[in-house]
């Protein structure tokens, strides 16, 4: 990692391919390895995946990388980014946090029954 200007060591990327790993890392979740697979045999197979690449090309990559290069302009902490553009704009950097917060908790569950199963699949008999 780089210094530049007034950023800390570690504020920036070397290069473009560590960007997009790193953007792709917290991009994909439980929700791309244990539902769209299911959501993809249930609503169609292949067809589904027409219209979710559409949407991935044409605004999913174009708005995370319009936020991360906003992010990256403004270089400041979250709760300060918004109302550096207009104090009115506060309650966004607080609405960004609470959703962070509520996505958690319902990942620490996926991941509570995951763990749960996983455990549970070493007994005899199966408890299912």
């Amino acid at each position: 990692m780089s210094s530049v200007g007034n950023q800390q060591p570690g504020d920036t990327f070397d290069n473009k391919l560590q960007y997009w790993l790193s953007c792709i890392g917290y991009a994909v979740g439980y929700g791309n390895i244990w539902r769209f697979p299911y959501l993809l045999y249930k609503n169609g197979g292949g067809a589904f995946l027409v219209p979710y690449l559409l949407s991935l090309v044409f605004i999913a990559i174009p708005m995370y990388t319009v936020e991360t290069a906003y992010g990256q302009c403004y270089n400041r902490i979250l709760s300060q980014r918004y109302s550096s553009i207009n104090k009115k704009f506060w309650a966004f950097s607080q609405g960004q946090l609470l959703i962070c917060v509520l996505n958690n908790m319902f990942y620490v569950v996926l991941m509570a029954w995951s763990v749960a199963y996983f455990f549970m699949s070493f007994t005899a008999p199966l408890p299912w």
